[in-house]
């Protein structure tokens, strides 16, 4: 039988490139030769606060630990897969009344030789007095020949009259650790949204200043720009060039897009996309984290690229919805202020785990 064979619970199978796992299941190895593995934890959601008039603050949510291993197997031998869930998005729609989000999941794989563990990111927070909240702390990875950290959610700053929302952290990568979520402390009356983060440490861009403002995504070439009294610059891609496009010129925007089906997490090249203010911010690619939305208008929120971090979104006058990470990206805060309006954070994005036979 071709390679691809597996158990029942296999979404997504490739012929002629690496398996995808996005569920826990367990898989008999149908040929004897060298093969990759690789584990990613799943991501936690972001924190969310509606408060009237004096305003508050949510921190984004950590991304996935990733661990990755070169190893022989033999025929029929078994790998007990497990995928971490991420973080659900948590709601604040009582005056006053922060939501701390929620943890993700660890993802294994165990069999003959091979114990890998990727742990997953924490979750994001809220602060209702003057200071500051962390974001939540990214998952760690162990049992591989390469293990890399996530990145940290971004932080909120409280300021009174002011609504400010860290972005989540990247999930972690055959590259480095994952890029932290962008910091957000605006000024008072106003709103402020860090940008999410990208893997390859890249940052997603904070926001900051005397207006509304927003951080940019970072990219797999470069950080999100800083947010300063306005928006913040996307992150490049591979080639530092400012566009979403991959390195072979096509445009993958959209969630669990991926540029190729060998060695799949070597091949995310995407950039970020640029903070927004009055406005949700637009869909990153493979790799990144989108721009922060402040003074959003509320609606849906944009997809994240893979192992990307969503953005923070904020508002002093709407309801919002933080954006949700992808595959191991943390998910973005949510703060808003208006009577009767709701703030939702962004979700965790699940865990994965990949097989490809390479000798």
């Amino acid at each position: 039988m071709p390679y691809g064979a597996s158990s029942p619970a296999t979404p997504f199978i490739s012929s002629a490139g690496a398996l995808f796992f996005a569920s826990s299941t367990t898989h008999i190895i149908p040929y004897a030769g060298r093969y990759r593995v690789s584990a990613l934890g799943a991501a936690g959601s972001g924190g969310a606060i509606f408060r009237t008039i004096n305003g508050g603050a949510a921190s984004g949510a950590g991304g996935g630990g990733f661990c990755e291993i070169e190893i022989s197997f033999g025929v029929g031998d078994i790998l007990a897969i497990t995928i971490g869930a991420g973080g659900a998005a948590v709601v604040s729609n009582v005056d006053g009344t922060g939501v701390i989000g929620n943890n993700g999941g660890t993802t294994t794989v165990t069999g003959p030789g091979i114990a890998l563990t990727a742990n997953g990111g924490l979750a994001g927070s809220f602060r209702l007095t003057a200071g500051v909240i962390a974001g939540g702390l990214g998952g760690t990875a162990t049992g591989g020949t390469i293990n890399f950290a996530r990145g940290a959610g971004g932080a909120g700053t409280h300021v009174d009259t002011a609504t400010n929302a860290g972005g989540g952290g990247a999930a972690g990568s055959p590259f480095n650790i994952g890029g932290v979520g962008g910091a957000a402390a605006v000024n008072a009356l106003f709103s402020g949204a860090g940008g999410g983060g990208a893997i390859n440490g890249f940052a997603g861009g904070a926001a900051s200043g005397a207006a509304n403002s927003a951080g940019g995504g970072g990219g797999t070439g470069g950080a999100g720009g800083a947010g300063v009294a306005g928006v913040g610059a996307a992150g490049v891609n591979r080639l530092l060039s400012l566009t979403v496009v991959s390195e072979d010129s096509l445009n993958r925007t959209g969630l669990k897009f991926i540029d190729s089906l060998i060695n799949p997490l070597r091949a995310i090249t995407g950039g970020g996309t640029v903070g927004v203010v009055g406005a949700a911010s637009a869909a990153s690619g493979p790799g990144c984290g989108n721009g922060g939305s402040a003074g959003a208008t509320g609606g849906a929120a944009p997809l994240v690229g893979i192992l990307g971090g969503g953005g923070g979104t904020a508002s002093i006058t709407n309801s919002v919805i933080g954006t949700s990470g992808s595959l191991g990206g943390g998910g973005g805060g949510a703060a808003c202020l208006t009577v009767a309006t709701t703030a939702t954070s962004g979700a965790g994005g699940h865990g994965l785990v990949t097989i490809e036979r390479i000798g």
